[in-house]
């Protein structure tokens, strides 16, 4: 994992009181994001709570990401959004 996704990952660790487990995977899907802008993407997680803080709903949003719930509703949103 790179640097910048370390640190990063102990920023949102303390300021939005992520687990680490958690900060680290949100750090690594930001990153991706950041080098795959202008794209539709989800962040797909079983445990919506981890994630479900406004603040990091719209970080993912800001970055044309959405946040959803389940891998079902993941697929849903795939298929709607490849035709």
């Amino acid at each position: 994992m790179e640097t910048s996704v370390l640190r990063a990952a102990e920023n949102y660790e303390d300021a939005q009181e992520l687990s680490p487990q958690d900060a680290h995977i949100y750090s690594a899907v930001l990153a991706h994001l950041r080098q795959t802008e202008d794209r539709v993407s989800c962040f797909l997680n079983r445990n919506r709570k981890d994630f479900d803080d406004p603040a990091l709903v719209d970080e993912l949003t800001s970055y044309g990401c959405k946040l959803l719930p389940s891998f079902d509703r993941g697929r849903e949103y795939i298929l709607s959004e490849t035709g």
